[in-house]
């Protein structure tokens, strides 16, 4: 493997609105979206050096989640995956792997449909396709934001309690004592600015279509959060027509932080089996 290469900080625009983006390596694009714990950098610094050594890395700070930034979340998957697409236009333009963990994987199976053909491939890392939130439900969260703030606070609570609090943390990882100080940061707050984009997010739910391209599911085995355990990887894994699981062995809900040696490992050989069977990833310099 080739060694590491830098990955730095980068302005990016979209839209006409500034935004953040960690770029670096030279290659083919490898674009890394984090979760909704947020920062690029906690969830994906363990192993963009290594991955740059082989790839154009570029790992985007989603508008809304990342803590190091004030702009407004951007309210559903599918507005997510245009904005990823939009710094992708001015970054690195063209074919591109897309790897997404917990949240990033909803926005990756998305952006993956958008691409169509400029999608080399997809990997999903503990995470899943946004489920379709049901009518009703998508009314009632439209309502509460609008009219009833005693409806929305119970929501954000039960929001914080099984995705973002203490409790949801030591669910996560293994050895909790491997979360990155960043998320730890966010369990410990009462009201992290996170959760108000991801109950708009889960309101809006629209998953959209299913992407035709090759898709690996790079799984922690010991995540014991709901909808992300290996079972639920498995039972993905059977609906997702050609997708490959495999199981990283002693991490949870983020492998690339407790075991990143593995993880790059596996996520190379899939590379350069989609890529064609027996043909490795050129070795590009580095910029």
């Amino acid at each position: 493997m080739s060694a590491d290469a830098r990955v730095e900080p980068v302005e990016v625009f979209v839209e006409g609105a500034q935004g953040s983006a960690y770029v670096g390596g030279a290659g083919e694009t490898l674009v890394l979206i984090h979760g909704g714990w947020g920062d690029a950098a906690a969830c994906w610094a363990p192993v963009w050096g290594r991955l740059a050594g082989r790839f154009r890395v570029v790992a985007p700070e989603l508008p809304g989640l990342s803590r190091a930034m004030g702009e407004p979340g951007l309210g559903s998957v599918a507005a997510y995956a245009r904005w990823v697409a939009g710094v992708l236009a001015a970054r690195a333009p063209g074919p591109a792997w897309l790897v997404g963990n917990s949240f990033g994987a909803s926005v990756a199976w998305r952006l993956a449909a958008d691409l169509g053909a400029r999608c080399r491939g997809i990997v999903l890392v503990n995470g899943i396709p946004m489920p379709r939130t049901p009518a009703p439900l998508a009314w009632l969260g439209r309502f509460a934001a609008a009219r009833a703030p005693f409806l929305r606070s119970m929501f954000l609570r039960s929001i914080r309690r099984t995705s973002y609090g203490p409790e949801a943390l030591e669910r996560a990882f293994v050895d909790p004592a491997a979360a990155p100080a960043e998320y730890v940061a966010v369990a410990r707050d009462p009201a992290p600015r996170q959760i108000e984009t991801f109950a708009d997010v889960l309101v809006a739910g629209d998953p959209g279509p299913a992407p035709s391209v090759p898709t690996l599911l790079l799984w922690g085995d010991g995540d014991r959060l709901p909808r992300t355990t290996a079972d639920d990887g498995r039972r993905l894994a059977r609906e997702v027509p050609g997708a490959t699981l495999a199981l990283v062995a002693g991490a949870g809900h983020m492998p690339q932080v407790e075991q990143p040696a593995a993880f790059v490992d596996r996520l190379l050989r899939f590379c350069e089996t989609a890529a064609g069977e027996g043909a490795a990833l050129a070795s590009p310099p580095h910029r």
